[in-house]
């Protein structure tokens, strides 16, 4: 699947520097290990972003094991895909009482937050998941302004279920390699861009958000685009800095963030692990860490989360 290059801005959210929509594709693994397949021997899940809300397809349950996850942004607006199961016994309704009441401190009590990608308009990606039996909602918490609703207020809320186990040696896409993140580094592998790629976190401690740009022009050293993130991201109190955003003074072109990459690289809420296809169009990119550490309040990027790469 070919993912084509994006421009957006997302809000901040619970502490991270939302920058970029999410267009990356990452793993979430428990430990097992990818072999050929082709995707048509997975069942597929499709999930529509359209202007109104979320369209789901199938509406019938899957079976567990690997799901390739079509993600389609069909609405004119910045949309997330997070991904999440339920605590306890919370259903969808209670859920969508909770974010249509505008208690969104509510939500870390009745769901455990997985994965989640954003997508801007007319945006698709491709993701493989492999799930145990279970039931898992999709929601997307942007919010276009202080006082509008989340979109998951607006529709952007669903459901869909998992049942039986999975197939025993269930094949799996090949993966080209795997991008890895520490607590202070990030390390791109060669060919990163191009076919199926996974991305890991090994930080046993915290999960990090990774965002992803392209220089639409001459490339800057990256110390500079660290620097110049990093001096937005110290920036305290209700104005903005001035000056353009520092994307737009690099020229560099927003493509994604992932919200963010769990620690220890492994989704167990949901017993999955993730991988995704796309293919990047040629030229010089960057990707930060665009977190903020907790103990240091500081953009992670200036922690040593930051790499330059080339795509071909």
């Amino acid at each position: 699947m070919t993912v084509a290059d994006g421009v957006a801005e997302l809000p901040r959210s619970r502490g991270l520097f939302g920058i970029g929509l999410l267009i990356s594709a990452m793993l979430a693994g428990c430990g097992a290990s990818a072999s050929s397949a082709p995707p048509s021997a997975i069942p597929k899940l499709t999930i529509t972003a359209r202007a109104n809300g979320y369209d789901v397809q199938p509406t019938t349950p899957l079976p567990a094991g690997t799901v390739e996850l079509d993600l389609r942004n069909s609405s004119r607006l910045p949309v997330e895909f997070i991904f999440g199961s339920p605590l306890g016994s919370t259903t969808l309704a209670q859920v969508r009482a909770t974010v249509t009441s505008g208690s969104l401190d509510r939500l870390q009590q009745q769901v455990e937050f997985g994965l989640g990608w954003a997508l801007p308009p007319t945006q698709a990606q491709t993701l493989f998941l492999t799930y145990r039996a279970s039931t898992n909602f999709v929601l997307s918490l942007i919010s276009l302004g202080p006082n509008t609703p989340v979109q998951a207020a607006q529709g952007f809320l669903a459901q869909f279920t998992v049942r039986g186990t999975p197939a025993k040696a269930q094949p799996q896409p090949s993966v080209a390699g795997t991008l890895t993140v520490t607590g202070h580094s990030v390390s791109v592998p060669d060919g990163f861009g191009k076919g199926t790629f996974a991305m890991l976190n090994t930080d046993a401690s915290a999960g990090h958000e990774l965002s992803f740009f392209r220089f639409t022009g001459a490339a800057h050293p990256l110390s500079e685009v660290v620097a110049a993130f990093g001096a937005v991201g110290q920036a305290t109190g209700p104005a903005p800095p001035t000056g353009p955003p520092p994307d737009q003074a690099l020229g560099l072109q927003g493509l994604g963030s992932a919200q963010p990459l769990p620690a220890d690289g492994c989704s167990c809420i949901m017993g999955s692990r993730v991988l995704g296809t796309f293919a990047l169009s040629p030229g010089t990119y960057v990707v930060l860490g665009t977190g903020y550490d907790p103990t240091t309040k500081a953009l992670e990027a200036t922690e040593g989360i930051a790499a330059e790469f080339s795509v071909k």
